[in-house]
Protein backbone atom coordinates (compact mmCIF):
# COMPACT_ATOMS: atom_id res chain seq x y z
CA UNK A 1 0.00 0.00 0.00
CA UNK A 2 1.45 2.90 -1.34
CA UNK A 3 1.75 6.05 1.55
CA UNK A 4 1.42 10.06 0.69
CA UNK A 5 -2.02 8.95 -1.68
CA UNK A 6 -5.42 10.00 -0.60
CA UNK A 7 -7.66 7.82 -1.71
CA UNK A 8 -7.64 4.13 -0.98
CA UNK A 9 -8.99 0.94 -1.41
CA UNK A 10 -9.16 -1.63 1.34
CA UNK A 11 -9.46 -4.64 -1.93
CA UNK A 12 -10.92 -5.06 -4.67
CA UNK A 13 -14.52 -6.02 -3.11
CA UNK A 14 -14.66 -3.64 -0.72
CA UNK A 15 -16.20 0.32 -1.04
CA UNK A 16 -13.61 3.25 -0.77
CA UNK A 17 -12.27 4.08 2.33
CA UNK A 18 -13.67 6.79 4.73
CA UNK A 19 -10.69 8.99 5.35
CA UNK A 20 -10.27 10.39 8.75
CA UNK A 21 -7.25 11.61 10.71
CA UNK A 22 -5.56 9.28 13.69
CA UNK A 23 -2.93 12.01 13.59
CA UNK A 24 -1.57 15.41 13.36
CA UNK A 25 1.97 16.56 12.41
CA UNK A 26 2.87 20.16 12.94
CA UNK A 27 6.20 21.20 10.90
CA UNK A 28 7.49 23.98 12.68
CA UNK A 29 10.68 25.68 12.89
CA UNK A 30 11.71 23.54 9.99
CA UNK A 31 11.18 20.27 12.36
CA UNK A 32 8.19 17.69 12.53
CA UNK A 33 7.00 17.67 16.24
CA UNK A 34 9.06 19.63 17.95
CA UNK A 35 8.82 20.57 21.28
CA UNK A 36 9.51 24.66 20.73
CA UNK A 37 10.34 26.88 17.83
CA UNK A 38 11.57 30.23 18.27
CA UNK A 39 10.62 33.27 15.67
CA UNK A 40 11.74 36.89 15.93
CA UNK A 41 10.03 39.77 17.36
CA UNK A 42 8.09 41.74 14.61
CA UNK A 43 8.95 39.98 11.53
CA UNK A 44 6.34 40.97 9.30
CA UNK A 45 6.97 38.56 6.30
CA UNK A 46 7.33 34.87 8.64
CA UNK A 47 10.73 33.42 7.13
CA UNK A 48 10.03 29.77 5.79
CA UNK A 49 11.15 28.37 9.54
CA UNK A 50 8.61 30.50 11.33
CA UNK A 51 5.76 28.95 10.02
CA UNK A 52 3.56 26.32 11.15
CA UNK A 53 2.25 23.39 8.76
CA UNK A 54 -0.17 21.41 10.36
CA UNK A 55 -0.84 18.12 8.75
CA UNK A 56 -3.55 15.81 9.42
CA UNK A 57 -2.35 11.82 8.85
CA UNK A 58 -4.02 8.97 8.76
CA UNK A 59 -2.69 5.49 9.87
CA UNK A 60 -4.13 2.23 7.81
CA UNK A 61 -2.24 -0.77 8.53
CA UNK A 62 0.77 1.29 9.57
CA UNK A 63 0.64 3.42 6.59
CA UNK A 64 0.65 7.04 6.82
CA UNK A 65 -1.08 9.30 4.04
CA UNK A 66 -2.42 12.40 4.30
CA UNK A 67 -5.97 13.73 4.73
CA UNK A 68 -8.49 16.45 4.50
CA UNK A 69 -10.15 17.87 7.80
CA UNK A 70 -10.59 21.63 8.86
CA UNK A 71 -8.93 23.22 11.84
CA UNK A 72 -8.67 25.37 14.67
CA UNK A 73 -5.82 27.47 16.17
CA UNK A 74 -5.25 28.58 19.23
CA UNK A 75 -2.59 30.90 21.15
CA UNK A 76 -2.64 30.78 24.65
CA UNK A 77 -1.24 34.18 24.99
CA UNK A 78 -1.91 36.96 22.24
CA UNK A 79 -0.03 39.85 24.19
CA UNK A 80 3.37 37.99 23.05
CA UNK A 81 2.34 36.94 19.22
CA UNK A 82 -1.13 36.61 16.84
CA UNK A 83 -1.16 34.23 14.82
CA UNK A 84 -1.55 34.62 10.91
CA UNK A 85 -2.72 31.64 8.46
CA UNK A 86 -2.73 31.68 4.86
CA UNK A 87 -6.53 31.52 4.45
CA UNK A 88 -7.93 32.37 7.88
CA UNK A 89 -8.31 29.87 10.71
CA UNK A 90 -9.65 27.31 8.95
CA UNK A 91 -6.04 26.68 7.03
CA UNK A 92 -3.28 24.42 7.89
CA UNK A 93 -0.27 27.05 7.38
CA UNK A 94 -0.20 29.73 9.79
CA UNK A 95 2.68 31.89 11.33
CA UNK A 96 3.09 33.73 14.65
CA UNK A 97 4.00 37.28 14.17
CA UNK A 98 5.05 38.24 17.43
CA UNK A 99 5.18 41.73 19.25
CA UNK A 100 7.28 41.06 22.61
CA UNK A 101 11.25 40.18 22.98
CA UNK A 102 13.01 39.70 26.28
CA UNK A 103 13.37 43.25 26.04
CA UNK A 104 9.84 43.75 26.65
CA UNK A 105 9.05 41.06 29.29
CA UNK A 106 9.81 41.89 33.47
CA UNK A 107 11.19 38.66 34.36
CA UNK A 108 13.63 38.91 31.47
CA UNK A 109 13.23 36.23 29.86
CA UNK A 110 12.22 35.44 26.32
CA UNK A 111 8.24 35.35 26.02
CA UNK A 112 6.79 32.07 25.10
CA UNK A 113 3.47 31.07 23.94
CA UNK A 114 1.34 28.01 23.00
CA UNK A 115 0.40 27.29 19.92
CA UNK A 116 -2.34 24.65 19.33
CA UNK A 117 -4.00 23.62 16.03
CA UNK A 118 -6.58 21.16 16.06
CA UNK A 119 -8.15 19.17 13.17
CA UNK A 120 -11.64 18.03 12.86
CA UNK A 121 -13.05 14.73 11.83
CA UNK A 122 -15.98 13.44 10.19
CA UNK A 123 -15.73 9.50 11.49
CA UNK A 124 -17.59 6.97 9.72
CA UNK A 125 -20.66 5.60 11.32
CA UNK A 126 -19.44 2.39 12.50
CA UNK A 127 -17.19 4.89 14.60
CA UNK A 128 -13.70 3.07 14.41
CA UNK A 129 -11.69 3.22 18.08
CA UNK A 130 -8.95 5.20 16.22
CA UNK A 131 -11.42 8.26 14.86
CA UNK A 132 -11.75 10.83 17.34
CA UNK A 133 -13.66 14.08 16.27
CA UNK A 134 -11.46 16.60 17.40
CA UNK A 135 -7.02 15.74 16.83
CA UNK A 136 -4.72 18.15 18.26
CA UNK A 137 -1.22 19.04 18.30
CA UNK A 138 0.94 22.36 20.06
CA UNK A 139 4.27 23.85 19.84
CA UNK A 140 5.89 26.38 22.45
CA UNK A 141 7.03 29.47 20.14
CA UNK A 142 9.62 31.51 22.11
CA UNK A 143 10.16 35.37 20.63
CA UNK A 144 13.58 36.01 20.29
CA UNK A 145 15.45 39.56 19.68
CA UNK A 146 15.21 40.39 15.98
CA UNK A 147 18.70 41.93 15.12
CA UNK A 148 17.64 41.66 10.93
CA UNK A 149 18.77 44.75 9.12
CA UNK A 150 21.43 47.53 8.19
CA UNK A 151 24.56 47.49 10.97
CA UNK A 152 27.48 48.96 10.99
CA UNK A 153 29.87 46.52 12.55
CA UNK A 154 33.30 48.02 14.11
CA UNK A 155 36.51 46.76 15.69
CA UNK A 156 38.64 43.77 15.61
CA UNK A 157 39.17 42.22 12.21
CA UNK A 158 36.56 44.33 10.76
CA UNK A 159 37.17 46.64 8.01
CA UNK A 160 36.19 50.51 9.40
CA UNK A 161 32.97 50.54 9.37
CA UNK A 162 31.91 47.56 7.17
CA UNK A 163 28.23 48.00 6.15
CA UNK A 164 26.20 44.80 6.88
CA UNK A 165 22.95 43.35 6.20
CA UNK A 166 21.57 40.34 8.25
CA UNK A 167 19.00 38.08 7.47
CA UNK A 168 17.39 36.21 10.23
CA UNK A 169 14.78 33.43 10.93
CA UNK A 170 13.90 32.02 14.11
CA UNK A 171 17.12 32.24 16.27
CA UNK A 172 19.82 31.89 13.32
CA UNK A 173 21.36 35.13 11.43
CA UNK A 174 23.93 35.68 8.54
CA UNK A 175 24.73 37.96 5.80
CA UNK A 176 25.92 35.72 2.99
CA UNK A 177 27.39 38.73 0.94
CA UNK A 178 30.19 39.76 2.94
CA UNK A 179 30.58 36.03 4.69
CA UNK A 180 28.74 36.09 8.17
CA UNK A 181 27.87 32.82 9.02
CA UNK A 182 26.64 30.64 12.06
CA UNK A 183 25.05 33.80 13.70
CA UNK A 184 22.23 32.96 16.65
CA UNK A 185 20.30 34.43 19.15
CA UNK A 186 19.81 33.59 22.64
CA UNK A 187 17.97 35.74 24.82
CA UNK A 188 20.47 38.86 25.07
CA UNK A 189 23.40 37.04 24.00
CA UNK A 190 24.77 36.73 19.78
CA UNK A 191 27.47 35.13 18.32
CA UNK A 192 28.81 34.06 14.79
CA UNK A 193 31.74 33.74 12.59
CA UNK A 194 32.97 35.72 10.33
CA UNK A 195 36.20 34.77 7.93
CA UNK A 196 38.98 33.11 10.86
CA UNK A 197 37.18 34.49 13.72
CA UNK A 198 33.89 33.77 16.48
CA UNK A 199 32.50 36.25 17.92
CA UNK A 200 30.31 36.60 20.95
CA UNK A 201 28.86 39.47 22.79
CA UNK A 202 25.66 40.78 24.18
CA UNK A 203 22.47 42.65 22.55
CA UNK A 204 22.18 45.75 24.04
CA UNK A 205 18.35 47.34 25.40
CA UNK A 206 16.13 47.68 22.80
CA UNK A 207 18.45 45.94 20.49
CA UNK A 208 20.07 49.07 18.82
CA UNK A 209 23.74 47.64 19.31
CA UNK A 210 25.63 44.70 19.76
CA UNK A 211 29.22 44.68 21.45
CA UNK A 212 31.80 41.92 22.85
CA UNK A 213 34.78 39.91 22.18
CA UNK A 214 36.51 38.46 18.94
CA UNK A 215 39.10 34.94 18.96
CA UNK A 216 40.54 33.03 17.01
CA UNK A 217 38.58 30.36 15.53
CA UNK A 218 41.83 28.05 15.25
CA UNK A 219 43.94 28.75 18.32
CA UNK A 220 40.79 29.90 20.73
CA UNK A 221 43.29 33.00 21.26
CA UNK A 222 41.39 36.24 22.70
CA UNK A 223 42.24 38.87 19.31
CA UNK A 224 39.78 41.89 20.50
CA UNK A 225 36.91 43.51 20.70
CA UNK A 226 34.22 44.44 18.32
CA UNK A 227 30.91 46.67 18.22
CA UNK A 228 27.84 47.16 16.06
CA UNK A 229 25.17 49.99 15.48
CA UNK A 230 22.20 49.63 13.79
Amino acid sequence: MEGNTSLQTVDENQDTLQEYATDLRLTAGCEVDPPEMAVAKAHIEAPLCERILATPMMNQDGDFFEVAAKFAWIVSDNEVLQLHCLNGFNSNLCWPLASQDIFDNPLGVEPTSLVMACAFNTCPEAHPKDCKHTICASVTVKVVVNVEGSWTFMGATFDPETSVMLSQSGRTFEDIAIGIENGLVDGRSASFEYRDYAYTGTVSEGGETMAGYVTDLVTSNFVGTWWAIR
